[in-house]
This record gives structure tokens, C-alpha cells and sequence, in this order.
């Protein structure tokens, strides 16, 4: 088992390889929906800290929701970085860092508010809660597709509310998850029970 200091973000396709390799086996007793329902917990600390202005921890927030939206896609082994490369045609033959994609995506917003943005990111989440139901449903490869594409569009809106705060996601996820589990700090995670008690 590792343990040691790992760099785990450069693309957006290596993040999500080694979220696979720390949370992987741990997340495999859990179903998508619950795991999205662990997004709609920090959405709402997310929320909170826009409307009341404190927002001490909403970087350790955004790079929980990062990771559970990245958790969804290795469940359906999508492969996010070549679908939201597809936004960015000059992009194609590159395996640019995360913070390129953060900068391209927030340079198509630029001049929105804080307040816009967080709006726009709760949005993008919903999207992704619709699309994972109607695909849990039905099963049919257009819902999953769509799902594709909401949590796609998620990760854009979640670096758009980040770059407003001032937050290289890049930086902040290598910072949060560099040891491996924030909770059991070990790589793979020993199955820690992340519960509303995380959230305090």
C-alpha cells in the first residue's frame, strides 16, 4: 500500500486515473446516486459561503465535488478530458494541465460575478442529477451520453466559480489529494465513510 506524497494532477485525464487508483475500490460499494448526493451536500456548503461571504473552506468544497463528479465518470468509465476537449478544437492533439482548461473555460465568462457564477455551477449540478436519473431508468445510451456531457459542463462550471474566487484547481486538488484519501490518507483508501459529520 502507498502511503508517500504523489502529484496527481497534470491533465484532467491523469486526475481522473488517479482518483481511480485512491478511491476506486472504496467507491465501488457505493451506487451513482449516492455519490451524487454527496455533491448535493457541499453544493450546499458551496451556496452558503457565496451568500454569507465566508468562504474559508469552499476550496477543500470544490475539490470534494470535483472528486465525486469524478467518481461518476469511472463508474461509466467516461473519459472527460476527451469530451470536453471537443469544446476546444485547437486543443485536440495537446494533453493540456487542468489550469488550461480553467483558464479557456473561464475566459468564455469573463465579467460574471461570484453570485453568477455559484448560480450557473447549481445548475450545471441538477444537470447532472436529471441526466443520471433518466439514464439509472432507462438505461438508454442517449441519457448516457447526456450524462457525459452534464458532468462535463459541471467541471466547467466548477472551475468558473472557482476562478472568480481566485482558486487554481490544478493546484488545489494536487494540495487536497496529493497523500491520497483527505480522511485515511492512504492510496488506495481503506473505504473511509464520508458522512455529514465531514461537512462541519
Amino acid at each position: 500500500m502507498n502511503t508517500e506524497k504523489q502529484t496527481p494532477v497534470t491533465s484532467l485525464a491523469t486526475l481522473q486515473q488517479f482518483h481511480n487508483t485512491v478511491f476506486g475500490p472504496a467507491n465501488g460499494q457505493l451506487e451513482p446516486v449516492d455519490m451524487f448526493l454527496r455533491i448535493l451536500r457541499y453544493l450546499l456548503r458551496v451556496l452558503e459561503m457565496v451568500r454569507t461571504k465566508e468562504t474559508g473552506r469552499i476550496t477543500y468544497y470544490l475539490c470534494t465535488t470535483l472528486s465525486w463528479l469524478l467518481a461518476i465518470s469511472n463508474r461509466y468509465n467516461f473519459d472527460l478530458e476527451l469530451k470536453w476537449k471537443l469544446k476546444f478544437p485547437n486543443l485536440e492533439n495537446q494533453n493540456p494541465p487542468l489550469s488550461k482548461f480553467q483558464e479557456l473555460t473561464a475566459w468564455n465568462h469573463e465579467g460574471e460575478t461570484l453570485e453568477t457564477r455559484a448560480s450557473q455551477f447549481a445548475e450545471a449540478v441538477a444537470k447532472v442529477g436529471n441526466s443520471l436519473g433518466k439514464f439509472r431508468w432507462t438505461h438508454h445510451p442517449d441519457f448516457k451520453a447526456e450524462l457525459l456531457s452534464s458532468i462535463v459542463e459541471c467541471c466547467g462550471a466548477l472551475c468558473n466559480l472557482a476562478s472568480v474566487l481566485g482558486v487554481d484547481m490544478q493546484t488545489a486538488m494536487a494540495g487536497t489529494f496529493g497523500d491520497g484519501c483527505t480522511k485515511c490518507h492512504k492510496i488506495p483508501c481503506v473505504g473511509c465513510d464520508f458522512n455529514t459529520a465531514e461537512l462541519k
